[in-house]
Formats: structure tokens, sequence, C-alpha cells
């Protein structure tokens, strides 16, 4: 069985995995971002968690809050992101 892409499983395009993407996030966002940080590393770095750092739903809404020239390097890459492991 092929795995199942972020939007398939989430419900939410994957540009929301942009830093800065959003800007403020909704709890339900929040919880989704919070899972996907946690669980893979190129994600953690691309939102500038430092390995190890303790990801909280305040430093992932800064995060999101911040203007980064990331979502225009990031922004096409929709299916991609779901293939990226930890």
């Amino acid at each position: 069985m092929p795995k199942r892409t972020f939007t398939e499983k989430t419900g939410y395009s994957a540009k929301i995995l942009n830093p800065g993407y959003l800007g403020e996030l909704t709890p339900q966002e929040l919880k989704i971002l919070k899972t996907e940080l946690k669980n893979r590393s190129k994600l953690r770095k691309r939102w500038g968690f430092i390995e190890g750092e303790t990801i909280t739903n305040i430093k992932i809404q800064a995060k999101a809050l911040e203007e980064s020239d990331d979502q225009y390097l990031y922004g096409g890459a929709e299916e991609t992101e779901s293939e990226e492991e930890g």
C-alpha cells in the first residue's frame, strides 16, 4: 500500500509546512504542525529548530508568524513533503 501524502492524512495543503506561510495558526493547525515537527528532522531544521530543542506551541506560533524567504523556495513542494522522513 502506498504511503499517504500529508494532504491525504490531514486534509491540509503541504504548504502549511512552510514557515511563515499561514501566519496565525488555528489550534488544529498548531497540533498538526507540532506532530510533524516532532517526527521529521528535516522539517525541524527548516523551521529553525536545533537538535534537542524543545518544540513548544509558543515557538511554533512565533516561527509561523516570521516572514521568511524560504516560503518562496519551498512553496512549490506540495506532495514531496509526505515522503520526507526524519
